[in-house]
């Protein structure tokens, strides 16, 4: 496909050799947006209403693109499956050709040759295509990015009655929550179970798996700690070839098709004797490639950045972001509507191995999907539209005289019926 300057499109845009077509990725949502009565205005009152408008979402920007009713029906007769040519333009009304032309500038059609400006557009169109993403995933995945999205966790207390204070204001704005026990009503007939007791090293790590937001960061992390929590949940410990060059490998968390499409990298703050900085952990080879150094102030700053603001746990050792590679999953699962659930799951599982592992070392461990994913894309380089960041587990050495930072639940037992 052809590209343009900026300049010379902004100039000669109706002048220029140019074709069109209709994006096949095209949702539109319709929502009342606050409008001033203008009428009523012109009163002297002061009236703001609900007026419906339309917008089409972009899976590739995240963008909302504005429509005017008449956009949106001059839309419709434009194909997906072809271009129109100049010769067809030309046959059009003037005006209507013209709207054709300011929408393509604005990137709601597709146009050939396309200016600079909308390069990342045209090519993400086309990994889409290729791809064959379900339509309403890709959505979705494009418009639930954060960038330089920053928590107010640091305005926010901890300790004492300030989470109770924060829940009742809660309360005071959605009400009560839905209940934290479910009973159905139209159950037939309840039938007591025994409590097993729960005994042995593996019930141990899971009673004592839990979401760690205090490390003692200054305290460097062993080496050995890293090598272990990389190897037992990222990495491969079995491989079955189906066909030629065609492989599935085996991990200590099961995986939608086998695919396992989630790769690891690691944030390295603080463990000894390895560099702070980015890194991609190699699972085939189990190595860390280095893509970027930095000092430990700037690797904790880093990991405040990549969590939203979370300042508690860039006090972690290490992070370990998941990146999705889409393009394995819908490799398999073309145009599917559980494909894009999949690869979340996958990150899930992940996740609880990763928290059993860090309990069965004695470390603390976390995981939060509150992150800038699209500072994280930028950061590692990652291929627009086929991978992205959609998690981070991070660990370290826990901090448990911290207490007001973490959820310590007092003993439960179930009461059977009664």
């Amino acid at each position: 496909m052809a590209r343009l300057t900026n300049t010379s499109y902004s100039r000669r845009m109706h002048e220029i050799n140019m074709s069109v077509r209709r994006r096949r990725y095209l949702l539109l949502r319709v929502a009342d947006e606050p409008a001033l009565d203008i009428w009523r205005f012109f009163r002297g009152e002061v009236h703001i209403g609900a007026e419906p408008r339309c917008s089409l979402l972009c899976p590739v920007r995240g963008e909302s693109l504005p429509l005017t009713p008449a956009e949106l029906a001059l839309i419709m007769t434009v194909p997906a499956d072809r271009w129109l040519t100049t010769a067809e333009l030309q046959n059009m009304d003037g005006e209507a050709r013209m709207c054709l032309l300011d929408l393509a500038r604005r990137g709601v059609l597709l146009c050939d040759p396309a200016p600079e400006s909308l390069n990342d557009l045209v090519d993400g169109e086309e990994v889409l295509e290729q791809m064959q993403w379900h339509d309403v995933a890709a959505v979705y995945q494009a418009h639930s990015r954060w960038k330089g999205v920053v928590g107010n966790n640091l305005l926010m207390k901890d300790g004492g009655d300030a989470h109770e204070v924060r829940l009742e204001e809660l309360r005071g704005v959605r009400g009560d929550p839905p209940p934290h026990f479910v009973q159905r009503s139209d159950a037939q007939e309840r039938v007591p179970l025994r409590v097993p007791v729960l005994d042995g090293p593996f019930f141990d790590a899971l009673l004592a798996r839990r979401t760690t937001r205090a490390y003692r960061s200054e305290e460097p992390l062993s080496a050995s700690a890293l090598e272990l929590m990389l190897y037992a949940v990222f990495g491969t410990h079995g491989i079955k070839f189906f066909a030629k060059d065609i492989a599935a490998i085996k991990r200590t968390s099961p995986s939608g098709g086998a695919l396992h499409p989630i790769e690891a990298y690691v944030l390295v703050i603080n463990v000894q004797d390895m560099p702070a900085g980015l890194y991609h952990y190699e699972t085939g080879a189990h190595v860390l490639a280095e893509l970027e150094r930095m000092d430990r102030v700037n690797a904790r700053n880093l990991a405040c950045e990549f969590t939203a603001g979370q300042t508690y746990f860039a006090e972690a050792h290490a992070l370990v972001i998941h990146v999705a590679r889409f393009d394995r999953n819908y490799w398999k699962y073309a145009q599917h509507r559980k494909a894009y659930k999949a690869v979340l799951m996958d990150s899930a599982h992940l996740s609880q191995t990763f928290y059993l592992t860090a309990a069965h070392l004695g470390l603390g461990a976390f995981y939060t999907v509150a992150i800038n994913d699209a500072d994280i894309g930028s950061r590692l380089r990652l291929k627009p539209v086929r991978e992205a960041a959609i998690a981070i587990n991070g660990f370290g050495i826990a901090d448990n005289g911290r207490d007001d930072l973490q959820f310590m639940p007092d003993p439960y037992r179930p009461t059977g019926i009664g």
